[in-house]
């Protein structure tokens, strides 16, 4: 039975849902997610993934989770996700390393009326996107707003040169970046748009992380642009009222957290498995460690050629793991190797949406996972990959805690 869990965990690392949907096998995955290697295992397994799949619905772990409802009162609690970036926005007194800024290349007409009104549909059906903080006793409150206003700010650089255009895109994108939210006062998401040309132009837009994750803004772009197309062709919006909102979820955590003590079997998990914890990694640095976190960082890109791919997939494939799983456990190696430390520890953001009605919510639902990898005693890469496969489906089995 170990190995049909594997598998179900190896789909869900892999972006892939197996459900049941009248008794059928059912799957939902994220664009490119099911390779053919994939869809054969699902295939050569079906009937022993549909019993498990029945078997899980009757488990006891099954019903840990008990169903979000409408909240009652009127008080709304934050989630602990939000507690925690409101809390380091308090202690910063408001800053930008949570703004969540994006850009979007516009080609063809652009209608900015049109534009302004799908977004506001958008903000009126996620209630984070207008939600403030209210400070009472040191602790957040949630406060929705019905009421609000939402302008998407316009600027004409069609008449200008090309070096100037650059240099204004280039402090608009900046500006925007770097500007922070009014927790208090502001919505949490505003747009930008840069007319370049007639048919050209760029969309910025800013979220606040404490009312968004990478999961939401798929949602929102799909969502906006569902709202522009009706809107173009005089269509009335068709998408329904979300069943729960978000204020739902906040109070439903804070009552298996804090009032059923849900948690306490993932608290010990995570408890020994942090152990005496190395505080910072061992890599020889360049520098000096500054006084104070500067968030200055850069990405590096490369790229595999499809050979090299498919090997790599086969290699994860043949050990029942993920490719995630597989390229964790290289990099662990390679660290451990330059820090000259075999307790290496990675992070890594986990969507933590593991109940079916949270998925269609826009919302800070994202937690870290802390991924601890032991690398003495020289093993044999499969020996320490089976580990690393081990170390990842038990964090995402206990991914709920704060």
């Amino acid at each position: 039975m170990q190995d049909i869990v594997t598998i179900i965990n190896k789909l869900t690392q892999s972006g892939i849902q197996v459900f049941l949907q009248d008794d059928k096998l059912r799957t939902k995955s994220v664009k490119g997610a099911l390779t053919p290697e994939l869809i054969a295992l699902i295939k050569s397994n079906k009937d022993v993934i549909i019993n498990q799949l029945k078997s899980d619905l009757h488990s006891p772990a099954a019903n840990k989770h008990k169903p979000i409802s409408k909240r009652k009162g009127s008080q709304v609690k934050t989630s602990f996700a939000q507690q925690r970036l409101w809390f380091i926005d308090q202690i910063d007194g408001g800053s930008e390393h949570y703004n969540m800024p994006f850009i979007l290349d516009i080609k063809g007409n652009f209608d900015i009326a049109v534009a302004e009104q799908a977004f506001a549909l958008v903000i009126r059906r996620h209630a984070p996107l207008r939600t403030v903080f209210i400070n009472q006793d040191s602790k957040p409150l949630q406060h929705v707003l019905e009421q609000f206003e939402f302008h998407l700010k316009v600027e004409d650089l069609r008449h200008t040169d090309k070096h100037e255009q650059d240099i204004k895109i280039a402090s608009a994108i900046k500006h925007d970046a770097q500007k922070s939210f009014d927790l208090s006062t502001d919505l949490m998401f505003r747009a930008h748009y840069l007319q370049l040309q007639e048919q050209q132009g760029l969309l910025l837009f800013c979220l606040h992380h404490i009312a968004a994750d990478g999961w939401s803004i798929k949602l929102l772009m799909a969502e906006f642009s569902h709202n522009y197309k009706l809107l173009q062709q005089n269509k009335a919006a068709d998408l329904p009222a979300l069943k729960i909102e978000y204020a739902d979820y906040a109070y439903w955590q804070y009552q298996w957290i804090i009032i059923e003590n849900g948690l306490d079997q993932q608290l010990k998990y995570w408890q020994q498995q942090l152990y005496d914890l190395p505080p910072v990694h061992e890599l020889p640095l360049d520098f000096d460690r500054p006084q104070y976190q500067t968030f200055n960082g850069k990405m590096f890109h490369f790229e595999l050629t499809e050979s090299t791919l498919i090997k790599l997939k086969n290699i994860a494939l043949d050990n029942q793991a993920s490719l995630f799983m597989l390229m964790h456990a290289a990099f662990a190696l390679l660290i451990a190797r330059y820090a000259n430390s075999h307790d290496v520890v990675i992070g890594t953001p986990v969507a933590n949406r593991t109940q079916k009605e949270l998925e269609d919510i826009i919302g800070f639902f994202a937690n870290t996972l802390v991924l601890r990898a032991d690398c003495g005693n020289n093993p044999i890469f499969t020996d320490f990959l089976s580990q690393i496969r081990n170390t990842n489906l038990d964090a995402q089995a206990n991914q709920d805690l704060p």
